[in-house]
């Protein structure tokens, strides 16, 4: 298993925007051949950072 991550820290005026792409691109990601899945968070101690993570 092969597990990728990334984040982006967001700015506050973006923030609402940047989850609503974060979750579309977790949405696009999760049918391409070879992925099983992919989750966009929000960090819990930190409200500007997503995180990514795609098995």
């Amino acid at each position: 298993m092969i597990l990728i991550t990334g984040h982006a820290i967001l700015t506050p005026e973006h923030r609402e925007r940047m989850i609503a792409l974060g979750a579309e691109h977790s949405a696009r990601s999760r049918i391409e051949p070879g992925c099983l899945t992919h989750h966009c968070h929000v960090d819990v101690e930190n409200d500007l950072r997503l995180v990514f993570v795609e098995e």
